[in-house]
């Protein structure tokens, strides 16, 4: 973990994380102890003072979210500043991935979206082996370890779920 106090300590480029009570909000360390994130207070890509970006709360280095030229992805990343902010398209979870030349995804709202259609279908489906499966891959999506994909896990949880309704 990366204390407020130890930011210089973190190199420009490097993603950063704050845990926002159910979520991550990630954004990109640039020179002069700021950060470039894509803001959904804002509605777009901003950059400001660590403090800001942290409001507090304890800051991480995301090691998962990063490439070998941490230089271009300050440049990508400031390309970037003014870009409207969007859930499903364009987070600060995709920012980062784009300032990095990764594909931009965001594995947390993949987890979220998986997780509430299976427990969607779970809770009104009339049928048990239905509702046992999607249950199943609900959960599965939920347990989704960093670095996985949610949708390979939340399938796998479903074929599980399936072949244990068919046994009982």
């Amino acid at each position: 973990m990366m204390k407020q106090t130890l930011q210089h300590k973190a190199l420009p480029g490097t993603t950063l994380r704050v845990w926002l009570g159910g979520y991550w909000h990630y954004g990109i360390l640039v020179h002069g102890g700021r950060v470039i994130h894509n803001s959904k207070q804002h509605g777009h890509v901003v950059e400001e003072p660590i403090n800001l970006f942290s409001e507090g709360r304890p800051i991480e280095t995301c090691s998962e979210i990063s490439s070998h030229n941490l230089l271009l992805a300050c440049l990508r990343a400031r390309q970037l500043l003014g870009v409207e902010y969007s859930l499903f398209t364009r987070n600060c979870e995709h920012f980062v991935r784009v300032a990095h030349g990764l594909i931009p995804e965001s594995p947390q709202v993949q987890k979220a979206v998986l997780a509430t259609s299976g427990f969607a279908i779970a809770a009104t489906s009339s049928n048990p082996r239905v509702q046992l499966a999607a249950a199943s891959a609900a959960i599965a999506a939920l347990l989704t370890t960093k670095g996985s994909n949610p949708a390979v896990s939340t399938f796998w949880g479903a074929v599980i779920g399936s072949a244990v309704s068919l046994a009982l």
